[in-house]
């Protein structure tokens, strides 16, 4: 993961004009700047970029953000990938280091959110809820107490 601190710094330090303008044409209009949004197929200068503010809105098709989100959803790559593309840009160094839960690697690249979500957990909830759920318990009507309610079959022993 990388600090936040460091993702501020690249948001704080980078020329939002200038990257969203390497990849579209921007015309000064007023204190922002627009141009044609590159995510949906309008033809008008729906895209406007503040520098004030440091954020970019497609008015078109509703998308916006900072500057990392913007060249994240542009070269369609993930979030990491596009601050350490925009930090090379300004020759910000981002640490590199994978994260980790207890000292061991996640595959996913993101902790657990409580104890509760850590696999175990989640495999021992998700093979309750597979097995059927027999509400119907009744003598006289085998068909009854075969009815899985969860799925809504019949028993597959019993003629249909």
């Amino acid at each position: 993961m990388i600090p936040q601190d460091v993702i501020d710094n690249i948001i704080n330090t980078a020329n939002i004009v200038d990257v969203i303008g390497d990849y579209v044409k921007l015309k000064k209009a007023g204190v922002n700047y627009k141009g044609v949004c590159p995510f949906h197929g309008d033809k008008d200068a729906s895209l406007v970029v503040s520098p004030a503010k440091n954020i970019w809105k497609c008015f078109g098709c509703g998308k916006g953000g900072n500057v990392i989100t913007f060249v994240k959803e542009h070269e369609g790559i993930s979030f990491f990938e596009a601050v350490k593309l925009v930090a090379s840009k300004y020759n910000i160094t981002v640490p590199e280091r994978e994260p980790t839960m207890n000292g061991r690697k996640r595959k996913s690249g993101r902790p657990y959110k409580s104890a509760s979500h850590s696999p175990k957990k989640r495999l021992r909830l998700s093979s309750r809820r597979k097995r059927p759920l027999n509400i119907w318990k009744h003598e006289e009507s085998p068909r009854i107490s075969c009815l899985n309610m969860e799925r809504g079959t019949l028993h597959p022993c019993l003629p249909h």
